[in-house]
Formats: C-alpha cells, structure tokens, sequence
C-alpha cells in the first residue's frame, strides 16, 4: 500500500532532514512543483537595461485596508552618466512616520562594489517609536541596496517565467540577503492612475515576501507594490 504524507512548514529547515527519511516531493503553497535549489538561492549580478530608467516623478497612494494611510513620492533625475534617485515615503496617521532616501548612482553601474557600508538606518515599528539600527558591515559584490529596488527592479530584462537572483542589502537589518524575484504572469492592472498590462513580480527573501506589478510598456514603470500578509499596499496616482 502506497502511503503519502503532506508535511508543511518552512522548507528550508526541514527539507534536508525529511530527505533523509524518504524521498520528498517539494511544491509551494499553490501546488506547483519547486526546485530545492530554490531554498538557497545564490545572488549576483544581473545585467540591467539602463534604457528603462528614465528622468521622471511618480506619486503613491499607501492604503491600509482599503483607507488611505500616507504616501510615497519618488523623483528619478538622469545627468549623462549620473543617476539620482530620491524618495520620500510617509506612513500612518499623525504624527505619521516619514523616510527619506537619497542615492547616487552611475549608469554604468547599478550596484554597489564589494567592500563596507556604514551608516544608520531608521525603521518604523508597527504602532511604536522608530528605530534606530547602527550599520557597519561588508557587502556583496553586486550588491544592491533594498530602498533602491523600486528604481532597478523595472530595470530588470523582464520576461514572463523568468527569474532572478538579487544580492540585496537590507538597510533595515544590516546585512545582506538573496532576493528571488520571479515574473509570475503578465495582468490587467487598475490603479487610480489608470489601467495598465502589468509583469506580476512576486519577490521573496527580504524581511516579507512582496508583490510588485510593472508595466509591460517601456520605459516601465511601477504600478503597485503590496507586502504579502499586510493590509499595507503601494499604487501609482501620477
């Protein structure tokens, strides 16, 4: 008699141990098959299309559970070689919690060379001060940082069915991850800017998996992002 067992759970810390026991048969939370290469992801350089980043001002609407809860506004300035991005995002009603984020880039070099960061980051806590996190730390080659994913993400050779491994470095935490970024599927996407054919990116690795839609259309541009398990969710305005 043949026997199946369903065992669920964080697969990176029980795959090896049932392996052992029993051939095991690895699938997602939807059934579909996973490569158990996929539980540890090894990150590096991705080649980007610079073409795709381009001078503009975008406008976010944050909403949680449907009601509107702060705004993120990005601002994207391209000068021959040097690209400058800055964001500022504000969270939660008064007094809300405001991010600032500057960052200079070249056009030829969308990562951060191997070496160290240093500095201070500032992390809003649900219903709690901010904190404080102190950063003095090496970095991966290729090494992305996570406030600018919102810039190099569309930037990406997008393709459905295609992934790609990010070397990121979590600001809010202090060290460096692997980001999986995969192009779940092509959609019809409606935000108050208007409705737009969309890559779905589903990205996991971070501190929560995020689901970020970008328009199919070059130069691209990013329409929604949405934490996966918050009523938390990013949409373009203007």
């Amino acid at each position: 008699m043949a026997l199946t067992i369903v065992v669920v759970g964080d697969a990176k810390e029980i795959y090896d141990k049932l392996k052992a026991i029993a051939p095991v048969r690895l699938v997602d939370v939807n059934g579909d098959p996973m490569n158990p290469a996929d539980l540890n992801p090894t990150g590096g350089p991705v080649a980007f299309d610079h073409s795709q980043i381009v001078a503009r001002r975008d406008s976010f609407e944050a909403v949680y559970q449907g009601n509107p809860f702060g705004a993120q506004v990005t601002n994207v300035q391209v000068t021959g070689d040097s690209i400058v991005f800055a964001e500022v995002m504000t969270i939660g009603p008064g007094p809300a919690v405001e991010q600032r984020t500057t960052a200079v880039l070249s056009a030829t070099d969308l990562v951060y060379s191997s070496g160290r960061v240093k500095g201070s980051a500032v992390v809003p806590q649900g219903g709690g001060t901010p904190k404080s996190i102190a950063v003095d730390t090496t970095v991966a080659a290729g090494a992305i940082d996570d406030n600018v994913l919102s810039l190099i993400v569309p930037a990406l050779p997008l393709a459905e069915g295609k992934s790609f491994n990010l070397n990121v470095f979590s600001s809010g935490e202090g060290v460096t991850k692997v980001a999986t970024i995969k192009v779940t599927g092509v959609e019809n996407v409606t935000v108050p800017a208007g409705t737009f054919s969309a890559y779905r990116l589903e990205i996991s690795g971070m501190q929560l998996p995020v689901v970020m839609h970008v328009t199919t259309e070059s130069p691209r541009r990013l329409l929604r992002v949405a934490p996966v398990g918050t009523p938390l969710v990013f949409q373009l305005v203007k």
